[in-house]
C-alpha cells in the first residue's frame, strides 16, 4: 500500500512515517482534506513554485506573480502576510546568493573533487569517458567528454544531446508558464495522474537512463556529473535524485546567479586534475662553449588542480642573438599509454616574449587556468604576445631547434670586398653593408669568437694588391683616407682574380666550420686574353690569371660562393651597355654559385644572414645564465601565495 499526499500528490510506501517526504505534510486523523490548515499549505506549497518560476534575472516582484494567480490553490486568510513573508525570504535568499563566489564554491566541492579525481586517474586507459548532464528550466541537456592523452584537455565528443522535459514526464502541460509551475513543485490545477503516470512513475527512471547516452554494459567506463541550475525546483531534484542513485551521478548545484551553462562547464572542467605533467621549454647556451642545450624547467606535476595551487614563477633572459624575439612554450609529458610507445609532447599554452633590453632577467608568472591551459605574463622590460594558438606544436618547434643548433655551428666567412670607386657613395655603400652583415653576424651567433670567423680581404685594380683588412674597421664609417678608394679611372673590371689567388694562397679556414666567400663588388673579373669573346667587356689581366682557375681553387675546399653585386655607371652606349651588362650578369652567376644578391635592397642583410645559415627571426626558446638572478643557470623558480 501506498500513502498520498494531499499537498504535493506525491506517494511513498506506507510504513510507520506519516510525513510527506517531499513536503513534509503531516497525514493524520483530522485533517480533513477541506481544512483550512489543509488548503493554507496548498496555498503557500503554490506560492513558493511560482516564485521559482517567475524568476527570470532576477527575483519577481509582487507584480511578476499575478500572472500565476489562477493557479494556486487555496487561499489564505485575510489578516495572513506569509505570501508577503514567503517572497521577502526568497529575496533575502537571493541577495546571499549573489554575494557567493560561484568559482569558489565550484572549486571547494568535495564531491567534484572526488569524482574528477578518478576520472582522471582511470582516462589514460582511453575507456574513460565523462558526461556532463545540465539540468535546466527547459529540459536535460548531455554532453560526453574524453581527456585528450597528451594535453589533458577535456575535450566535446558526439553532440549536445537536449530534451525537452515533456519528452521525458508525461502529463506536464504544454504551455510554457504552466510547465514551468509545474517543474518548480506548483500543483495547482495539474491532474493528478502527473504523479501516477509521470513524475512519480517506476518508468521515469527507465526513461532517464535512456535519455543519458552511455551504455552501462560496454566497455567504457563512464563518470556522470550532473549540473542542477534549478535546484529547488521539487520535481527537477527528483530527476537529480534519481540520476544520482541509477547513474552513480555526482550532483552539484549551481548558486541562481543567472550564469551561463558554458560558463559554469569551463570551470567544471578545469576542476580535472593534470593527467601530465607540464613543463616550460627553455634552452641553456654556456657562453663559454657555445654549448646550445634544451632545458624542460617543470610548472606543474600530474595531478595538480587548477585554482588549488600556487602560480609558478620562473625567470628567462632573452640574449641578444635572439632579435625577433623567443617562444615560450608550455608542453606535456604524456606517460605512453603502451609498452614501446613514447607520445609526442604537446603545446597547452605560451606566448612569443620580445624585450628591448637584452640579458635582461624577466620574471614571467606560469598561471594554471585549468586542463590543459596555461597562462603566462612577463614583467617588464619582457613583453608577451599571442597566446597558445600562435605557438607553434612540438614539430614545429623541434624543427626551430635543428634551426638554432645548425646556425650555431662554427661558421667561417671571408669577404671579398671591392674597394675602389670613382664615386664616393658607391664605395661607402659596400663598406656599410659588410659592416651591417658583419655586426648582425656577431648578434646572431651566440659563443666565443671562434665560432664565428670573419676576415675581410681588400682588392681593386692590379696596381694595387689584395690585402687582409682589419675586421674592426667595419664596426666604424667608411674612411676617406683609404689609399686604395678612389682611383683615377672606373674601369670595366678589376684585379677580382688576384682577390681569388690571394685567398686560396695566403689565408686558412677553420675546421670545422661551414665556410662562406661573399665577394662584394660592381666590376667583373679581368680575362686572360684580349682576343678572346669576353675582350670587349673585361681588361686583360698583367698576369694572365684565369679568375676561373683561381676561384676553383677555394671551392676545393668546400665553400660556398655568394655574390653580392652594386650598380655602376658605365661609360658606353646604350647597344653597348646593353651587352656589358649582360656579360657582367653572367660572369656574377659563376662566381656566386651559391647565390647572387642585387643591390640596393632594403631586404639584403637578412637574405644573406640566411644564406648564411644564421637566421634572425626564429623565435625560440632561451634561458641564459644571469648573475644577478638566483637559480642555476639563469633559470629560478618560486611559488607565490
Amino acid at each position: 500500500m501506498s500513502a498520498l499526499c494531499l499537498v504535493c500528490y506525491e506517494t511513498w510506501p506506507v510504513m510507520d512515517e506519516t510525513r510527506c517526504p517531499d513536503c513534509g505534510w503531516i497525514v493524520a486523523d483530522g485533517n480533513d482534506p477541506d481544512s483550512e490548515q489543509l488548503d493554507r499549505a496548498r496555498h503557500l506549497r503554490d506560492v513558493r513554485a511560482a516564485i521559482r518560476a517567475a524568476r527570470k534575472s532576477g527575483w519577481p516582484t509582487p507584480a511578476d506573480l499575478k500572472a500565476f494567480n489562477r493557479l494556486l490553490r487555496g487561499t489564505l486568510s485575510t489578516e495572513s502576510h506569509e505570501a508577503q513573508k514567503e517572497l521577502d525570504a526568497a529575496n533575502a535568499e537571493a541577495d546571499r546568493v549573489q554575494q557567493t563566489d560561484w568559482r569558489a564554491y565550484v572549486r571547494a566541492s568535495d564531491a567534484l573533487a572526488e569524482a574528477f579525481t578518478l576520472f582522471a586517474d582511470t582516462a589514460s586507459t582511453l575507456r574513460h569517458h565523462l558526461f556532463i548532464v545540465r539540468l535546466t528550466r527547459d529540459g536535460m541537456a548531455a554532453q560526453e567528454y574524453v581527456l585528450n592523452p597528451g594535453t589533458g584537455r577535456p575535450e566535446p565528443s558526439g553532440d549536445d544531446t537536449r530534451i525537452p522535459w515533456q519528452a521525458l514526464i508525461s502529463g506536464l502541460s504544454a504551455t510554457s508558464q504552466i510547465r514551468l509551475f509545474q517543474l518548480a513543485g506548483g500543483v495547482g490545477v495539474r491532474p493528478q495522474h502527473l504523479f501516477v503516470n509521470g513524475i512519480g512513475s517506476p518508468t521515469l527512471a527507465k526513461t532517464l537512463r535512456g535519455a543519458v547516452p552511455w551504455d552501462p554494459n560496454g566497455e567504457r567506463w563512464t563518470q556522470v556529473v550532473v549540473l542542477n541550475f534549478v535546484s529547488g525546483w521539487p520535481l527537477i531534484d527528483r530527476i537529480a535524485g534519481l540520476l544520482e542513485k541509477d547513474l552513480a551521478a555526482t550532483i552539484f548545484t549551481i548558486p541562481p546567479q543567472g550564469v551561463s551553462e558554458q560558463e559554469v562547464i569551463a570551470e567544471i572542467l578545469a576542476r580535472i586534475p593534470l593527467v601530465t605533467s607540464y613543463y616550460l621549454l627553455l634552452a641553456e647556451i654556456n657562453l663559454t662553449t657555445s654549448e646550445l642545450t634544451r632545458r624542460e624547467e617543470p610548472l606543474f606535476e600530474k595531478g595538480t588542480v587548477a585554482g588549488l595551487q600556487d602560480e609558478v614563477t620562473v625567470t628567462v633572459t632573452i640574449p641578444g642573438a635572439a632579435k625577433g624575439g623567443v617562444y615560450l612554450p608550455v608542453m606535456t609529458r604524456p606517460e605512453p599509454l603502451e609498452e614501446g610507445f613514447e607520445p609526442e609532447p604537446c603545446t597547452v599554452g605560451g606566448i612569443s616574449l620580445t624585450t628591448s633590453k637584452p640579458n635582461v632577467p624577466i620574471r614571467v608568472t606560469a598561471k594554471l587556468e585549468g586542463a590543459g591551459h596555461v597562462s603566462l605574463t612577463p614583467s617588464a622590460p619582457g613583453r608577451g604576445s599571442g597566446g597558445p594558438d600562435e605557438v607553434p606544436d612540438a614539430a614545429e618547434l623541434t624543427e626551430r631547434w635543428q634551426a638554432w643548433q645548425d646556425h650555431t655551428d662554427s661558421i667561417d666567412v671571408k669577404f671579398l670586398i671591392e674597394l675602389s670607386a670613382a664615386d664616393w657613395k658607391a664605395f661607402k655603400a659596400r663598406w656599410d653593408l659588410v659592416g651591417k652583415l658583419m655586426q648582425a653576424a656577431r648578434m646572431t651567433l651566440i659563443g666565443e669568437e671562434k665560432r664565428l670567423r670573419l676576415q675581410v680581404v681588400g682588392y681593386g685594380q692590379h696596381g694595387t694588391q689584395p690585402e687582409l683588412v682589419d675586421a674592426n674597421l667595419f664596426g666604424r664609417p667608411a674612411a676617406r683616407g683609404a689609399s686604395w678608394s678612389g682611383p683615377t679611372k672606373d674601369p670595366v673590371s678589376t684585379g677580382l682574380e688576384h682577390a681569388f689567388r690571394y685567398v686560396a694562397e695566403n689565408t686558412t679556414w677553420e675546421a670545422p666550420t661551414k665556410r662562406f666567400l661573399v665577394t662584394v663588388g660592381s666590376r667583373v673579373p679581368c680575362v686572360t686574353d684580349q682576343l678572346s669573346e669576353h675582350a670587349a667587356y673585361a681588361d686583360r689581366c698583367p698576369d694572365n690569371l684565369n679568375w676561373r682557375d683561381e676561384l676553383a681553387k677555394i671551392k676545393a675546399d668546400s665553400v660556398t660562393c655568394l655574390a653580392v653585386t652594386f650598380p655602376r655607371e658605365l661609360p658606353l652606349h646604350e647597344f653597348q651597355e646593353k651587352f656589358q651588362r649582360r656579360h657582367d650578369d653572367h660572369i656574377w652567376q659563376q662566381i656566386g654559385s651559391g647565390g647572387v644578391f642585387s643591390a640596393p635592397d632594403s631586404d639584403i642583410s637578412n637574405k644573406l644572414l640566411t644564406a648564411l645559415g644564421i637566421h634572425l627571426d626564429a623565435p625560440f626558446p632561451f634561458a641564459v645564465y644571469s648573475p644577478t638572478e638566483p637559480g642555476a643557470n639563469g633559470v629560478s623558480k618560486r611559488r607565490t601565495r
